[in-house]
């Protein structure tokens, strides 16, 4: 392995004329990352690059041995190379500290599609917001072995199609899996494993891929011992009013998905994407972080210069995009924990009977019931899922010792209740407990009641929101 420092762009497209198999298309490759991290943040950012040759990548070894081993393309070889990103000019490897590196990414020795992996550290720079805004990205650790150094940090690390073995579907299923298999220990589900589970569909082969539906996608999933859930929502021509509502429906999956610490697929228009993560103003506006293997949607749907990598979309944009796709489908696909037997649907309904009687609660004041109704139409409130475990720990700190003696199943949803403005610590009023594996239909005993038995909506911690995302500045 050889491991070299450079510092300008320059350098590193002189080095790969002199090692990359296809020396004709150095320019294009190193311009495809450029747009990808995004020029300015490319030229303003990093000061060093550590190139890394050969490198094994999983993924990368699992596409060569399902194609590229068997087409002509005899300089094609099973390794990548490794690009490190550092914020400081550096002379030698033991300069690198964890503060400077960035991330790296990885180039699959390809004349076309030569990205592979971006792995990055999330940074509000990188997203333009402001000292003001907070980033929440859904993250795992990564360990990264340079020489003698060993970085460790959190990244959300993104795949690119080969658009060969892979295409958009594959990418963003591998995304999210990597991410549920390193975070909560589910079944690890490699590219050779998507592949090789896949349904026969009207599509013909699966190599060279065509591109998947989102059913495949679940049917590979539950053959690899995994469990998905699709919402989807056909929207109907010229019907603003149900559209909007069948939207808000989907809206309300994403939210509750990656507040609960899990990233979706959301598809829409022949595309999907990946949705891992959120922003929040200091007027507790919200954006969307996306991930978008091709960049097609992030080009031609939100209108980005650049065919970046991620980039944040405003909840209200979202929507009036997804306000366009008349006559369409759109659908989100989320992963299911095996002991979730009470779905997000019931979660909703039994909140809102919940809210609304208490609206209606002629013993209550009219100052109380009018502060619900507001609650219930603006739909000020928040859902997760939570482990219990840390739940337990987040009510211990809190010092909540309503539930210290109570056996509790393994995953818990927790609505926090809102006066005005949802996730505003300030406005947090209260919050209901319900059996993530209670019956579907159990509008009673899903409900986890304080030690005293008698309230249902429990009063908040003061000014404490559960967060299960991982905040960075």
């Amino acid at each position: 392995m050889t491991i070299s420092i450079v510092k300008t762009k320059e350098e590193i497209i002189k080095k790969f004329e002199e090692e990359f198999p296809y020396p004709a298309v150095s320019d294009d490759l190193i311009k495809t990352i450029e747009e990808k991290i995004g020029k300015r943040f490319f030229t303003n950012n990093i000061k060093s690059f550590i190139f890394e040759y050969p490198y094994i990548e999983k993924e990368w070894r699992e596409i060569y041995s399902l194609l590229y081993c068997k087409t002509n393309y005899f300089k094609t070889n099973p390794y990548v190379f490794r690009i490190h990103m550092i914020n400081k000019s550096i002379e030698h490897i033991d300069e690198l500290d964890m503060s400077s590196y960035l991330g790296y990414i990885t180039v699959r020795p390809l004349p076309t599609n030569y990205l592979s992996k971006i792995v990055m550290k999330p940074n509000k720079n990188f997203y333009d917001l402001n000292d003001n805004e907070k980033l929440f990205v859904i993250t795992v650790n990564q360990e990264v072995h340079i020489g003698s150094k060993k970085i460790e940090f959190q990244a959300f690390p993104f795949f690119s199609q080969d658009a060969m073995v892979t295409v958009c579907a594959h990418a963003d299923v591998w995304m999210v899996s990597n991410i549920m298999h390193k975070r909560y220990g589910l079944d690890e589900i490699s590219i050779e494993k998507i592949v090789s589970k896949l349904p026969p569909s009207d599509r013909g082969r699966n190599i060279p891929s065509v591109g998947l539906t989102l059913e495949q996608l679940a049917y590979a999933l539950h053959a690899n011992n995994w469990y998905a859930r699709i919402r989807s929502r056909r929207l109907e021509n010229n019907d603003l009013k149900k559209n909007k509502q069948k939207i808000m429906e989907i809206m309300q999956c994403i939210d509750s998905s990656i507040e609960s610490g899990i990233p979706c697929i959301l598809a829409f228009s022949n595309h999907v994407i990946v949705i891992a993560g959120h922003t929040l103003d200091e007027n507790n506006n919200r954006a969307y972080i996306i991930f978008d293997d091709s960049g097609a949607h992030i080009v031609h749907t939100f209108n980005e210069s650049e065919p970046k990598f991620s980039i944040k979309v405003s909840v209200e944009q979202l929507m009036e995009i997804l306000e366009l796709q008349n006559g369409e489908e759109i659908a989100i696909l989320c992963p299911e924990f095996e002991r979730i037997y009470f779905p997000l649907e019931s979660v909703q309904h039994n909140t809102e009977s919940i809210i609304d009687g208490i609206s209606k609660d002629a013993t209550k004041t009219e100052g109380v019931r009018n502060a619900f109704a507001d609650i219930l139409k603006n739909k000020s409130y928040r859902i997760l899922l939570a482990d219990s475990k840390k739940l337990k720990e987040f009510f211990s700190k809190n010092n909540v010792t309503d539930f210290n003696n109570y056996s509790l199943s393994h995953y818990i949803w927790l609505v926090e209740i809102y006066s005005e403005k949802r996730g505003d610590p300030n406005d947090l009023k209260g919050y209901l407990l319900l059996d993530a594996s209670a019956h579907k239909y159990d509008t009673k005993y899903c409900f986890i009641n304080s030690s005293n038995g008698k309230e249902i909506i429990q009063p908040a911690p003061e000014g404490k929101v559960m967060s299960l995302l991982e905040e960075f500045d």
